[in-house]
């Protein structure tokens, strides 16, 4: 029983780890697609939220490759 409990807590730990790891790279994402769509005078809603992906453009281009290529992220 003792050795459950203790499982339960290091799954918690790690999950609270993962998750906290995760949403740093949110933020991240988030900041730099924001910063991209001023820079290129975008009226779009592109971010994160609840482990998936956000993203609108009002009608406009899909831009995926663009912010790919800000992002430094090479064309295979």
């Amino acid at each position: 029983m003792e050795s459950n409990v203790a499982r339960h807590k290091m799954l918690d730990s790690a999950r609270l780890v993962a998750g906290a790891k995760i949403q740093n790279v949110y933020e991240q994402f988030n900041s730099v697609v924001a910063s991209f769509g001023q820079q290129h005078g975008f009226e779009i809603l592109f971010g994160t939220a609840s482990n998936f992906v956000v993203y609108g453009a009002k009608g406009k281009a899909d831009k995926t490759r663009d912010l790919l290529r800000y992002m430094g992220v090479k064309d295979e």
